[in-house]
């Protein structure tokens, strides 16, 4: 039996605090996780601001398309009816209340750490999407090491 990681311990914790019927925005992160761990009865959309509804558990090697990816620019895989936007429809979703959750990573010290992505390049560091959904709040923290 592998032993299991604290990441994946409150990814689990995240996916039981959902409701089936729900729109679930994941932050960058341990919240992407959440969708490798939601129960099967549970139905719930997940949202990414990369530009898609509609995603699941992690998808294999063999099954990835670098052209479908959630905050983290990881893989996601696209259930049936999922539905793809540009990102700025993404975030006029999520401004205009079409989001019911969003998980989001906090640190040790309770400081978001979900509020800007550091990136290199013109654009520099820019706040993330998931401070602009509407909804319940769930906070994903980890411990220092």
């Amino acid at each position: 039996m592998r032993p299991v990681s604290i990441k994946e311990i409150i990814a689990r914790r995240c996916a039981r605090e959902l409701r089936s019927g729900e729109v679930v925005n994941l932050g960058i992160g341990i919240p992407t996780l959440t969708a490798n761990y939601l129960p099967q009865h549970l139905d719930v959309t997940f949202h990414t601001e990369n530009g898609a509804f509609g995603f699941g558990a992690r998808p294999s090697a063999f099954d990835c398309d670098s052209d479908f990816t959630n905050a983290g620019c990881e893989p996601i895989a696209l259930k049936p009816g999922a539905a793809i936007m540009d990102l700025t429809t993404s975030f006029g979703a999520m401004r205009n209340g079409y989001i019911d959750v969003t998980i989001l990573r906090f640190s040790a010290h309770c400081r978001l750490t979900h509020w800007a992505i550091s990136r290199t390049g013109p654009a520099g560091a820019r706040a993330s999407g998931g401070r602009e959904s509407a909804g319940r709040w769930i906070c994903a923290m980890a411990r220092p090491r």
